[in-house]
C-alpha cells in the first residue's frame, strides 16, 4: 500500500507538472498572439493613413495637371434638383416678409470622390470640359443659343400669357411646344427664362435616372444662362439660372461640381439680394447647408486641395431655412423631405417623424414627388 501511495503521489506530481507546463505554454502563446495582433493593428492603421495621403496627393496632382484658373474663394459643393412649385401668374410675385434672412452659406449619398473624379470627364458630351476655361462662366459663348433654337422673332404678349396659363395648369409639354413654336428668333428675356422654367418642370415628370431628364436640364440651363446674359438683374432670369445650375450638378462628377458651385453661389446670392423672401431661393440655401454639412472626409479633403477656405455649414442652418419655407409652402414635398432628413441628421426623431407622417399622406404631382414620398415611407420604417 505504501508503494502504491508513493506511485500515486508521483503520478499526481507528474500530472500537475504537465498541467503547469501546458498552462505556461498557452499563456506564452496567448501573449505572443496578442503582441502580433497589436503589431498588425499598427500596420493596418499606418497603411490606411498612407492610402489616404496617397489619394490626397493624387487629387492635388490631377488638379495641377488639369486645372483652369479658379478664384480662391469659399466653395460650396451642392447637388440640387428641386421641383419648385410656381404660381400660374408667373414667378415675379413677392412673398410676405420672413423674420430671418441670413447670408448664404451652404444627394444624396456621395460616392468615392476620387473614383468619381477620375471618370468625371466622361459624364456627358456637354460636360466634358476638362480643358475648357469657359466652364462655369455664365457669360461664356458656350451657352449662346444657336439661331435655330428659336424661330425668327419675339414671342407676343398673348403667347407669354398663354404659356404662364399652361404652366400654372401643369401642362408643361404644351407650354414647351408653344414657346418653341411661337418664339421667332429674337432672344427676348421673357421667353428665355420661361423656356428654362418649362424644361425644368418637364424634367421632374420623368425618372431621375432617365437620359431625357438630363437632356432637359442641359437644355433648360442653356436658356437660363442666355436670359442671364441679357440682364443679370432680372429676378426670374437669375432665379432660373440658379435652379438649373443646381439641377445640373446631378450629372456632374466631383471636379465639375466644385467648379459649378461657384456659378451656383453667384446666382443664389444675386437672387436673394433682389428678393430675400423668395421661398425657392431659401430652399436652395437650405439645400446648400444640408449638402455641405453632409460632406464626407474625402470630399472635404478634395475641396481643401483646391480652395483656401473649405466650405462650412450646419444642419441647424438648413433646418431654419427649410422650416421657414414650410410655413410658406407646407404642401411642397421636396422641401418637407429635406426638413425631415435634416432633423434625422440632428437626431431629432420626433420632429422627423412628424414631417414624414405628413409626407406619406400627400399626393404626388410628378415623378420627383413620387420618389420623395416613397423615400419618406422607407425613412419612417427605419426610425
Amino acid at each position: 500500500m505504501a508503494g502504491f501511495g508513493t506511485a500515486l503521489g508521483v503520478s499526481n506530481a507528474v500530472w500537475a507538472s504537465a498541467i503547469l507546463i501546458q498552462s505556461g505554454t498557452l499563456l506564452y502563446l496567448y501573449r505572443k498572439l496578442k503582441r502580433l495582433k497589436y503589431q498588425c493593428d499598427e500596420v493596418i492603421a499606418e497603411t490606411n493613413q498612407l492610402r489616404d495621403e496617397v489619394q490626397d496627393l493624387k487629387l492635388k496632382i490631377r488638379f495641377i495637371e488639369d486645372s483652369q484658373p479658379i478664384p480662391q474663394k469659399p466653395h460650396y459643393n451642392v447637388t440640387f434638383s428641386p421641383s419648385i412649385p410656381q404660381s400660374s401668374a408667373g414667378d415675379a410675385a413677392v412673398l410676405s416678409p420672413i423674420s430671418r434672412v441670413a447670408s448664404v452659406t451652404s444627394s444624396s449619398d456621395f460616392q468615392d470622390a476620387y473614383d468619381e473624379w477620375a471618370t468625371s470627364g466622361d459624364s456627358t458630351a456637354l460636360l466634358n470640359r476638362t480643358n475648357d476655361t469657359t466652364f462655369g462662366n455664365p457669360t461664356s459663348d458656350r451657352f449662346t443659343l444657336d439661331k435655330n433654337d428659336f424661330g425668327n422673332g419675339g414671342v407676343g404678349t398673348s403667347s407669354l400669357k398663354k404659356a404662364d396659363e399652361l404652366h400654372g395648369n401643369g401642362d408643361h409639354q404644351k407650354c414647351y411646344d408653344l414657346l418653341k413654336e411661337a418664339a421667332s428668333g429674337k432672344e427676348d428675356i421673357e421667353t428665355l427664362w420661361r423656356t428654362a422654367r418649362t424644361c425644368h418642370s418637364l424634367s421632374n415628370t420623368v425618372d431621375q435616372k432617365s437620359p431625357k431628364r438630363k437632356n432637359l436640364i442641359q437644355e433648360g440651363y442653356k436658356y437660363a444662362v442666355a436670359a442671364y446674359k441679357i440682364d443679370d438683374k432680372n429676378f426670374n432670369a437669375v432665379k432660373w439660372a440658379a435652379v438649373l445650375s443646381g439641377a445640373l450638378t446631378d450629372f456632374l462628377g466631383t471636379k465639375e461640381k466644385i467648379k459649378e458651385g461657384f456659378t451656383f453661389k453667384e446666382y443664389l446670392d444675386k437672387g436673394l439680394a433682389i428678393n430675400p423672401t423668395e421661398y425657392s431661393l431659401l430652399h436652395m440655401r437650405g439645400r446648400f447647408s444640408y449638402n455641405v454639412a453632409n460632406l464626407g472626409w474625402l470630399e472635404r479633403k478634395a475641396a481643401a486641395a483646391f480652395f483656401a477656405t473649405p466650405p462650412t455649414a450646419t444642419f441647424d442652418e438648413a433646418i431654419v431655412d427649410f422650416a421657414e419655407v414650410d410655413k410658406l409652402k407646407p404642401e411642397w414635398v421636396e422641401n418637407l423631405i429635406y426638413l425631415a432628413k435634416s432633423y434625422i441628421a440632428k437626431g431629432q426623431k420626433d420632429k422627423a417623424k412628424a414631417c414624414l407622417n405628413r409626407l406619406v399622406k400627400m399626393e404626388s404631382e410628378d415623378e420627383a414627388d413620387r420618389e420623395h414620398i416613397e423615400e419618406a415611407k422607407k425613412l419612417l420604417k427605419s426610425l
